[in-house]
């Protein structure tokens, strides 16, 4: 597995109001079952630019599966910029993680 760096952008058009409340709702709901897997690391939004969704720190085996998976992804609200890095250092539960 490798490690990345995922930076999620809103796409123009993307639902609003209770449609974007529900999409929330189940990215949410998956990225908590990727922590809850060992896959997601940390998750959070950026809400100060708001044409950037959050960021993620992932392992996987195959990142595009990954995020076609994101409810976020399938119903049009972001996309992802996704960045494949090696961790170098860090708190030993993160480097344990990364292994």
């Amino acid at each position: 597995m490798r490690t990345y760096f995922l930076e999620g952008w809103f796409q123009p058009g993307r639902p609003t109001g209770p449609a974007f409340q529900q999409a929330l709702a189940a990215h949410h709901q998956y990225i908590g079952q990727q922590v809850a897997q060992g896959r997601v690391l940390l998750a959070g939004p950026i809400p100060e630019d708001p044409q950037r969704g959050g960021i993620l720190v992932v392992k996987s085996g195959d990142i595009d599966a990954f995020c076609q998976a994101d409810p976020f992804v399938q119903l049009g609200v972001q996309t992802y910029k996704i960045t494949p890095f090696r961790v170098f250092d860090g708190q030993a539960a993160v480097k344990a993680w990364a292994e």
